[in-house]
């Protein structure tokens, strides 16, 4: 069947037209808020893996995103290119290294997480020891910055790694000091997960400790053979903005008289003293 020169004519048009729709989005494409929709598709699947399980199949991303699996795997494979999504052997995604680069960044840019990056570095240089600093994700506390003193320990805490609330210093220090409506479903998920029981009890009587004492110390308890000490920083509003904690493998680190935990409460005092804060500290 022949088809006209001006037939051809409007089919690229429209086809032109079509494409411009989907690449540009906003009430006035000559406007400040035009913008390109791919990227903000992109972003939805962005913000599903930052609120997905680990390890998060194809199918599972799609429709989180409300979107086609066919649709979802192109973006997917971009998103896996930038760095900002991985892919495993058996297919599944999670957030990549560009992903946790632009978390840490962002963070790094609050002047209070500023202020404690500083006090953890000073700290691991004067106490001799590991020292990590820790913000609230999704999942539970995540460490953002870590700082090796002249003793450092052999651990699995890693920059990036989501620490338990229910069996380490730095968790009792946000279920102590957090809201509940925040940490108990991840509590609850914890407790369904660990193969070992956890008595109740035990846990909300350490928390309460936590809460009289103003830090929180462990000995073993999430990694054998190390010891765990962990103190609140608070912002203007009196709400945890961070945690500073310092490990090693003699458990006279978590003695209260001891000055490695005056040294680490002074420290995180002071920095929520220059913020603002009226919490009372250790």
């Amino acid at each position: 069947m022949a088809v006209s020169f001006g037939t051809m004519r409007t089919a690229l048009a429209d086809q032109e037209n079509e494409l411009s729709d989907d690449e540009f989005v906003g009430e006035d494409n000559e406007s400040e808020s035009r913008g390109i929709q791919s990227v903000e598709i992109a972003g939805q699947l962005i913000d599903v893996l930052c609120t997905a399980p680990k390890d998060t199949a194809l199918k599972q991303l799609s429709a989180l995103a409300g979107m086609p699996p066919s649709k979802a795997h192109r973006y997917m494979a971009s998103l896996v290119r930038i760095g900002i999504a991985r892919q495993d052997d058996n297919g599944r995604y999670n957030l990549g290294p560009l992903a946790l680069r632009l978390g840490l960044a962002a963070i790094g840019q609050s002047d209070i997480i500023q202020a404690a990056g500083r006090a953890t570095e000073k700290l691991a240089r004067e106490l001799g020891l590991s020292v990590h600093l820790n913000v609230w994700g999704d999942w539970g506390p995540v460490v953002v910055r870590l700082e090796q003193g002249a003793s450092p320990v052999i651990s699995t805490v890693r920059l990036g790694s989501v620490l338990p609330l229910t069996r380490s210093a730095t968790g009792l220090v946000y279920l102590a000091f957090s809201n509940s409506s925040i940490t108990a479903p991840v509590v609850e998920r914890e407790l369904a997960a660990h193969a070992l029981p956890i008595d109740r009890d035990e846990l909300a009587s350490r928390v309460e400790a936590t809460r009289a004492q103003g830090f929180a110390a462990v000995g073993g308890l999430l990694i054998p053979g190390l010891a765990a000490i962990c103190a609140p920083v608070f912002d203007f509003q009196n709400e945890l903005a961070c945690a500073i904690t310092v490990t090693g493998a003699d458990v006279t680190i978590t003695d209260p008289a001891g000055r490695f935990v005056e040294q680490l409460c002074s420290s995180c005092a002071r920095i929520s003293a220059e913020f603002g804060s009226t919490a009372p500290h250790r």
